[in-house]
């Protein structure tokens, strides 16, 4: 899909950049970053504000919830904002084959101009 996002800044702006990935791989090192920070505050608000939970921490219901939250939810939501994401993105199966194609022919008649 990273291909097909260059290919269509190069048709649209008749040059090639690859900013798009630096961003992507800024926003992915960003919630990487974030990520403990979460953790480390749902775990301060259910009392382990002095210490984290080890393998001699007690059970209780509010680790156990923040647990699966944090383990299936967070999975459940990154992949609903995908979807979301997705479903108003520009780039179709069908307008990528176009893109291809015109990108196709200015790359044939720039190689019969030399």
């Amino acid at each position: 899909m990273t291909v097909d996002i260059f290919d269509t800044v190069l048709f649209g702006h008749d040059q090639r950049t690859e900013r798009t990935c630096h961003s992507r791989s800024f926003i992915d090192k960003l919630i990487s970053a974030a990520a403990p920070s979460l953790v480390g505050i749902a775990f301060a608000w259910i009392g382990f504000a002095d210490k984290l939970p080890d393998v001699d921490t007690p059970s209780t219901t509010a680790l156990f919830v923040f647990g699966l939250f944090f383990y299936y939810g967070t999975s459940v939501l990154g992949a609903l904002c995908n979807t979301i994401a997705m479903k108003y993105y520009e780039l179709t199966p069908q307008r990528m084959e176009e893109v291809r194609g015109q990108l196709e022919e200015l790359r044939h008649e720039g190689q019969r101009k030399e």
